[in-house]
């Protein structure tokens, strides 16, 4: 089957009509003997969480309610592979009516090739409640597993909303068996409403990629490329334009087997308007490596290192990752993950250092199908946080249980 077929079904919603045509044109190759396929799944849910806006004092615990509703599309042709995750979600919090929302998220990935290059475009657009966007996932996206983050503030504005946009165009051409050049893009955007200076400034982050790979045997391939970078705050002056270079590895032991890891280094002139102001230059490295381990039964992700990310505060951040997934199913009934994320970021220069943070969360989870088509499931999640700046810190423990209707998986 191709890749498109996917095990499970949790994530997406309708984003604006500019992403949904751009996202048409990526794949209007021919669609001749295309496959289709379309997995809906449908959930009611109640959860409690002992501090669900990280106070420093401690939180009074909230009871919340909701309903969540995804679909997997996939669609496939000889030359291509399309796989669109629209979802929407709604929470009700009796007593933290403020909490309440409609939130959604729309994630997709594609690619094209023909017998000499290869198009590849990934991306996510979701409208959270702060509460929620301000508290990274401990799972990776699972459309889009090796998608870079942000370096959000963490200080949860009760109330706001977070509209976030990814986008990771790529370009290959095959100069030989052995050789590839390429491009590669990526912009990331934040839009907090309401907006402010305290960890809500919004933001636009370009980079882009000109790169050569050569194959060395049939599992290994080292990519040398340059870089250039721009961060633009929206809501005050403070802008970073960078330049550097880039060094890719990938290895592949076996074809459940394979590992990555990227070496960065990057030449940064900054002009901040941030209190107090900061004009000048900075050199910055990141190092990061990934292995994933996939077969029917279970599969293992991990995320460690450094990478050169953007940040609601109004600039550029290093964020430093521990990231580890580990998915099992257990019988045709029984399934389960375990997941955890700690994360350490730091200011790029020294005016926005008052967001400095570091926060750790795990995530467990158990699914049991009832029939074919109706599951129940259940997990926890802790988060746990503290500034860089700041004695204190901030913790909370959710627990949810949630069922509903799943269509049918993939016949293989």
């Amino acid at each position: 089957m191709s890749r498109w077929l996917c095990k499970e079904c949790f994530a997406g919603a309708a984003p604006p009509r500019s992403l949904v045509t751009l996202l048409v044109l990526s794949v209007s190759a021919p669609v001749l003997s295309a496959e289709y396929y379309v997995q809906p799944l449908v959930t009611a849910l109640v959860k409690t969480n002992s501090n669900i806006n990280l106070d420093p004092a401690g939180g009074t615990p909230v009871q919340g309610y909701g309903t969540d509703a995804s679909a997997l599309i996939g669609i496939a042709t000889p030359n291509s592979d399309t796989n669109i995750r629209p979802r929407i979600r709604y929470a009700y919090y009796p007593k933290e009516a403020q909490l309440g929302r409609l939130e959604s998220m729309f994630d997709f990935n594609t690619s094209y090739r023909s017998q000499v290059s290869t198009f590849a475009l990934s991306g996510r657009f979701d409208r959270l409640n702060d509460t929620n966007a301000q508290r990274p996932s401990a799972q990776f996206s699972e459309l889009n597993p090796s998608a870079p983050g942000t370096s959000d503030a963490g200080r949860i504005q009760v109330g706001a909303t977070r509209d976030y946009l990814i986008l990771q165009p790529r370009y290959t051409h095959q100069l030989s068996q052995l050789v590839s050049l390429g491009v590669s893009a990526l912009y990331q955007a934040e839009t907090f409403n309401p907006s402010d200076l305290n960890g809500h400034v919004n933001f636009d982050y370009y980079r882009g990629q000109v790169f050569i790979s050569r194959k060395f045997g049939e599992r290994m391939d080292l990519r040398l490329g340059g870089i250039a970078a721009r961060y633009e705050a929206r809501d005050v002056v403070s802008t970073s334009d960078a330049s550097g270079a880039e060094i890719g590895l990938a290895y592949k032991w076996t074809e459940a087997l394979k590992g990555t890891m990227v070496v960065t280094w990057q030449h940064s002139d900054v002009n901040s308007e941030l209190n107090p102001a900061f004009k000048g230059t900075t050199d910055n490295w990141g190092a990061s490596g990934e292995l994933a381990w996939l077969r029917n039964a279970s599969t293992f992700r991990l995320n460690l290192g450094r990478t050169i990310t953007p940040g609601s505060a109004g600039g550029t951040y290093s964020a430093d990752q521990l990231h580890v997934q580990y998915d099992r199913t257990f019988s045709e009934r029984l399934s389960g993950t375990v997941a955890t994320r700690a994360v350490a970021t730091r200011g790029l220069w020294a005016n926005i250092d008052s967001s400095d943070r570091n926060y750790t969360t795990a995530e467990l989870s158990a699914r049991w199908m009832l029939t074919r088509t109706w599951i129940i499931q259940g997990g926890y999640t802790y988060f746990w946080q503290k500034y860089r700046t700041d004695p204190l810190t901030a913790h909370s423990n959710e627990f949810y249980l949630q069922c509903g209707y799943q269509g049918l998986p993939p016949q293989r």
